[in-house]
């Protein structure tokens, strides 16, 4: 990771073990101190809470989510039973994510397992629903992909009529 990525609040997560600090590769954490060098030696070091004042190169960390600042991404609460599209704002000093909702109504009261990417019209999987061009919702039934890189979805639509689509026309990937 380079150190121009790195900021204050951020959560990272170790690409290895790292004894001089005492953490392990699954563990998470959120940069305390940001150090660019200034002698050579490598492009920086980041600190962080609990872990003593021993600075680690930035070359050892990843970011521990996927998304970025202003990503539109899925919100699953109540168990995964209401899903919303949100916007990723980024995460508090703690490291919890911070979404918006389209209202304006922003909450850090959420965990990164409850977030995902949206799907593309040519990642959609078995079981997925979508609204094709003439506003039918399909549930897709079995996926084939052909050597020109059209993907093919075999569905069924609400009046039960079976047929097939490319993902050139899907119209809206619906989440429930």
């Amino acid at each position: 990771m380079n150190i121009e990525d790195c900021k204050v609040g951020m959560g990272v997560e170790p690409k290895h073990d790292i004894g001089a600090i005492g953490v392990s590769k699954s563990e998470k954490l959120v940069i305390r101190k940001v150090e660019k060098d200034t002698n050579g030696g490598c492009e920086g070091y980041l600190y962080f809470d609990g872990k003593g004042h021993v600075g680690v190169s930035a070359e050892h960390f990843e970011p521990a989510n996927k998304f970025k600042v202003g990503d539109k991404v899925i919100y699953r609460y109540y168990h995964g039973k209401i899903c919303d599209k949100v916007r990723y704002c980024g995460e508090d000093s703690k490291g919890n994510p911070i979404i918006e909702y389209d209202n304006g109504y922003v909450t850090n009261n959420v965990d990164y397992s409850e977030l995902s990417p949206l799907k593309k019209p040519d990642e959609l999987e078995v079981g997925d629903k979508f609204k094709d061009y003439s506003g039918d919702t399909v549930t897709i039934l079995a996926k084939e992909n052909n050597a020109v890189n059209i993907t093919y979805y075999f569905g069924k639509t609400n009046s039960e009529n079976i047929d097939v689509w490319s993902h050139l026309g899907v119209d809206e990937i619906i989440y429930d």
